[in-house]
């Protein structure tokens, strides 16, 4: 399912790695593999602790926690970094997002 997401829509809905995509470990990034594509992409160092944090489902405030526990820098910043991230990984079919469960 592919949902056009707004940042502010973000907290309502959860990410996770989508299970046709293999990923290993190359230097302090990634190396991710589309097995429908067979499309190589590779993630840098904070986009590997993105990657990690979406092997469980998230929100964009828990994958920006998950950062913030490595990572010195302002949370707008990472949330916007994160975010943008998202993005590029959804657009890839590389992550699933769904509408996170109610209170």
């Amino acid at each position: 399912m592919t949902l056009q997401m707004q940042p502010a829509d973000m907290p309502t809905y959860r990410a996770v790695s989508d299970d046709t995509v293999m990923a290993t470990s190359l230097g302090d990034g990634t190396a991710l593999l589309d097995l429908r594509s067979n499309q190589y992409f590779s993630l840098a160092e904070v986009g590997a602790v993105v990657w990690q944090s979406l092997q469980t489902p998230r929100t964009l405030d828990q994958i920006v926690d998950d950062v913030l526990e490595i990572y010195e820098v302002e949370r707008a910043d990472c949330a916007r970094d994160v975010d943008t991230l998202l993005h590029e990984l959804v657009g890839a079919d590389l992550v699933e997002v769904t509408p996170a469960p109610g209170p």
